[in-house]
């Protein structure tokens, strides 16, 4: 008779633990559900399970899950594991992925004991960590992909959790003009320094035409400055436009310092 009443307890207990898990239930979504990013840009999201009781029964202790999206518009490059199902340095947990033109597929089996994940584990943990490469404009879902018994997560019995799966979305868009505004500022620094040498240069080719002018007159003082010009500015005058303004004004000078009617200021005029 007490053999009975204790099978019959055993019983009516396994009883509460399975409506347990199915009055519970998990859930596993991508944080953040939606995203919206630049292309070209790279960017992760958080494969996440919630819905589970914290330091207690049911847990997590293995899951195989598939992830589908549009390859015209995200790849695939990595899937980092969460810590919660044990170590894989450790020993604790076997992990693997793999990564294809328009899904990935990633699993964990954690080798500790179902009150080891009971005592490790919280509410709402991280799974797996997925990230990407915005390849191309547009809009994709990122959307768990069920297998033939549906979503493959277990506790840490090996039986498997009844799970809802919520999908996600990424959203790809041109760069944001604070991005081309910054870009346009870094290429303006440069640009601004190219002219300043560019000036500095032009003003040295004009003294060079100058002192020309003093010692062999005005041909050998054009003649210097081109050379000078050659020399130090090659292309820039011509994708500047300032500095093309800046060139016209310095030879002008130039030209007039080079007059026979302008005397040269380190030496007087012969009477």
């Amino acid at each position: 008779m007490n053999k009975r009443i204790v099978i019959f307890a055993v019983q009516l207990l396994a009883l509460c633990f399975v409506g347990r898990h199915e009055a519970l239930g998990a859930t596993i979504e991508f944080v953040p559900g939606s995203s919206i990013v630049g292309l070209g840009s790279s960017f992760s999201v958080d494969v996440v399970i919630s819905g589970l009781l914290a330091s207690g029964p049911p847990s997590v202790g293995a899951f195989d899950l598939s992830v589908s999206f549009n390859p015209a518009v995200l790849s695939a490059t990595g899937v980092t594991f969460g810590s919660l199902l044990g170590d894989p340095l450790l020993f604790e947990a076997l992990t693997g992925s793999l990564i294809f033109s328009g899904s990935v597929d990633f699993f964990e089996v954690s080798l500790l004991t179902p009150a080891e994940l009971d005592a490790l584990q919280t509410v709402s943990f991280t799974l797996a960590t997925l990230s990407f490469n915005a390849v191309g404009l547009g809009t994709t879902g990122l959307s768990f992909v069920p297998g033939v018994a549906g979503f493959a997560v277990s506790d840490g019995f090996g039986d498997p959790l009844s799970i809802t799966a919520n999908d996600g979305s990424v959203d790809v868009v041109a760069p944001e003009p604070g991005t081309l505004l910054l870009l346009g500022a870094g290429l303006g620094v440069l640009a601004i320094r190219a002219r300043t040498g560019c000036i500095k240069q032009l003003r040295l080719g004009a003294k060079m035409a100058k002192t020309a002018c003093c010692a062999r007159g005005s041909v050998s003082a054009l003649r210097v400055y081109s050379r000078a010009i050659d020399h130090s500015v090659s292309g820039l005058i011509t994708v500047i436009p300032s500095v093309r303004a800046t060139s016209a004004s310095v030879m002008s000078a130039t030209i007039m310092a080079s007059s026979p009617t302008r005397r040269c200021p380190d030496k007087a005029t012969a009477s």
